[in-house]
């Protein structure tokens, strides 16, 4: 049995859609905590993005994940910050790299959550 070729990526007008190689890196993100030298995260590559996006990445996790040898330096800034001004930094990095930064706070809550529960 003989059957013609599948076009996979081949849409009703016929043009096939290309991804990769073609859009240019993003800027990294620059940003000082307080009174902290300044930090810098480099766009971070697909399996990184993947895996901040897992239900099994910590906040904390995903900082590392960012951050990389620059954590240990950053982690006291970090934890000075009001609970508000983390919030809205973790927000911000999380959002110009293309990461929902709800969802991943969401999934943080309901994790803590189930925690507690299992504690009890």
């Amino acid at each position: 049995m003989s059957e013609a070729p599948i076009e996979i990526g081949r849409g009703a007008s016929g043009a096939v859609k290309r991804f990769g190689g073609q859009s240019p890196a993003k800027e990294p993100y620059r940003f000082v905590l307080g009174d902290s030298p300044e930090f810098v995260i480099q766009e971070p590559d697909t399996g990184t993005m993947l895996e901040l996006q897992s239900d099994r990445t910590s906040l904390r996790q995903g900082l590392r994940l960012l951050l990389l040898d620059q954590y240990e330096t950053a982690e006291p800034f970090i934890e000075a910050l009001s609970w508000d001004e983390f919030i809205d930094w973790q927000r911000d990095v999380f959002e110009y790299f293309g990461l929902d930064a709800r969802r991943f706070e969401e999934r943080q809550a309901a994790n803590r959550f189930e925690r507690r529960r299992r504690r009890r």
